[in-house]
């Protein structure tokens, strides 16, 4: 989930705060549970999306932050709604900005493949990030057809606006 993190030079990227070498270990604890691992929640949008903008730093980052939504044993959803907001131009801005949303997108078939996770908030996490990915609607289209969680379905009717607005409408 976070192979690869300390090969990294996280020193030569930079964040709201200056140096990134700070991001490894927030990553690490954002995934401890309790209240650090808020703390390294907060820490992590503070640095890497401050105020909506975005970093160097958040584009080297995101790799990362999509293995812990796949994989990390808490806050899962959370990861994948920042992945989703880093890649939003309503929410997200910044020199950085095109950089951060294509090393997001190159992670759609990831959202994709989180549209059928366990847990609703996952599913319309997924919906919202799927969306900012400019990814084809399909995917969209399937899940909307049996999902039966209300705000799921809105997740996913939001998503189907961007993607595909002349079917949705």
């Amino acid at each position: 989930m976070l192979e690869g993190l300390d090969e990294v030079d996280w020193a030569a990227f930079s964040h709201a705060s200056g140096s990134a070498d700070d991001v490894p270990g927030l990553l690490r604890h954002a995934t401890s549970g309790g209240d650090a691992a808020g703390e390294a929640m907060s820490e992590l949008y503070g640095s890497l999306f401050h105020q909506g903008t975005v970093y160097p730093a958040t584009a080297a980052a995101v790799p990362f932050l999509v293995g812990l939504a796949r994989w990390a044993p808490v806050r899962r959803c959370e990861f994948a709604w920042m992945l989703g907001m880093l890649a939003d131009p309503h929410h997200a801005y910044g020199a950085a900005f095109d950089a951060v949303r294509a090393a997001v997108a190159v992670h759609a078939d990831v959202f994709i493949g989180l549209l059928t996770d366990v847990d609703a908030q996952m599913r319309a996490a997924a919906a919202y990030a799927v969306a900012q990915c400019a990814a084809p609607s399909a995917p969209l289209w399937s899940r909307w057809a049996v999902e039966e969680e209300p705000a799921v379905r809105a997740s996913l009717a939001l998503a189907l606006g961007l993607c595909d607005p002349a079917r949705s409408a």
